[in-house]
């Protein structure tokens, strides 16, 4: 079985307000309309088995919190910025689970966040990137308009 490494990055930027999250929170990019994460082309073919071994975040911001990326193989519904995150039944079915994620402090005005796993899963047979959903477990104090450029690597297996 032949298998293929991959790099996908997405960058979320926050809204342009500072006020703060609480544990359980969607940290997303609107408190309207926001978007999911998206991970494009993780694999060259449809439906592939995805092997996701690293996930770093480079947060703009240099307040550190623990976070949790929720995964899926279509594109959920994201919860507005700064609500209670919540996952929808229909996309409970596509969820292919969370990564716990930890930071530290990288210089006074940024963190690095990282997870290091080994997710293995199947891509939608009709899609090749991955979706995700942010999370605080903690409280968060953020900085107006923050970036989380979030990186998942790993390897997919033909």
């Amino acid at each position: 079985m032949k298998e293929t490494t991959f790099e996908s990055e997405t960058t979320l930027t926050r809204p342009a307000n500072t006020t703060g999250y609480v544990a359980n929170d969607a940290i997303t990019d609107s408190t309207s309309a926001p978007t999911p994460l998206v991970f494009p082309r993780i694999a060259g073919s449809k439906g592939r088995t995805v092997i996701i071994r690293n996930v770093v975040i480079a947060q703009s911001g240099s307040n550190v919190a623990a976070l949790q990326l929720h995964l899926f193989k279509k594109s959920p519904t994201a919860t507005n910025d700064n609500s209670n995150f919540s996952i929808s039944d229909s996309d409970n079915a596509n969820s292919v689970g969370y990564i716990e994620l930890t930071g530290e402090n990288n210089t006074a005005s940024s963190v690095l966040i990282t997870g290091a796993i080994a997710k293995q899963f199947k891509l939608d047979p009709d899609d090749t990137s991955v979706y995700g959903l942010l999370k605080t477990k903690e409280a968060l104090t953020p900085i107006t308009s923050e970036t989380f450029k979030i990186t998942l690597s790993g390897s997919v297996r033909d």
